[in-house]
C-alpha cells in the first residue's frame, strides 16, 4: 500500500472512530435526559439503549418494583458501554471497529422495525426521516471504517500508529502554512 492511499485509509478509519465516539456521547446524554424526565432530546441516539429504558420504565410501573427501572438503567448504559469499549479497543486492535458496524447494523434494524411498525399505525414523524439519514451517515463511516481496517489489516499496529501520526503532522502543517 502506498503513502497517499494508507493516509486515506487512515483517515477512513478515524472518522469511523470518531462517529462511533459520537453515537456514544449522543446516547448517553440522551439517556441521561430521559431518566431525570426531561422533555429535551438530541435527535439522535441508539435505539436498543432506549429501549431497554422504555420497556423497563413500563414494566416497573405495572408491577410497581423500582428495581426493574434500576436494572433498566444498567442494561442501557450497558449496552452503550458496548460501544464505547469498542471505540476504545479500535485504537489498539482494529477489528473492534468491525464489532460495532455489527451491533450498529442490529440497533438500525432495532430502530426500522419501531419505525416500520409506527407507520403501521399511522404515526408518521418527520424527525424519524432525520433519524433515518444520521444512522445511514453513521452506517457509511463504520463501513468505510471498516474497509480501510479490511485493507490495512497486514499492517502492524506501530506502523498503523506512525501513519496516524504521520497524517496529524501533515495536517498541522497545512493548517500553520494556511495562517
Amino acid at each position: 500500500m502506498h503513502g497517499n492511499e494508507i493516509l486515506k485509509q487512515a483517515t477512513n478509519f478515524n472518522r469511523s472512530q470518531s462517529n462511533l465516539l459520537v453515537v456514544v456521547v449522543l446516547t448517553a446524554i440522551n439517556l441521561f435526559l430521559f431518566i431525570t424526565g426531561s422533555d429535551m432530546q438530541f435527535l439522535f441516539s441508539a435505539s436498543i439503549p432506549t429501549v431497554i429504558l422504555v420497556v423497563a420504565d413500563s414494566f416497573s410501573w405495572m408491577m410497581g418494583e423500582p428495581s426493574i427501572w434500576y436494572g433498566g438503567i444498567a442494561l442501557a448504559f450497558g449496552s452503550v458501554g458496548i460501544y464505547l469499549l469498542c471505540w476504545w479497543l479500535s485504537k489498539k486492535r482494529r477489528v473492534f471497529i468491525l464489532v460495532a458496524l455489527i451491533f450498529f447494523s442490529i440497533d438500525a434494524l432495532v430502530f426500522l422495525f419501531f419505525f416500520f411498525d409506527s407507520l403501521m399505525y399511522g404515526f408518521f414523524d418527520l424527525f424519524d426521516i432525520i433519524e433515518i439519514a444520521i444512522y445511514a451517515i453513521i452506517m457509511y463511516h463504520l463501513i468505510i471504517g471498516t474497509v480501510a481496517w479490511a485493507k490495512m489489516k497486514k499492517m502492524e499496529p506501530e506502523d498503523f500508529a506512525a501513519t496516524r501520526a504521520a497524517w496529524k503532522n501533515l495536517k498541522q502543517n497545512n493548517d500553520n502554512e494556511e495562517e
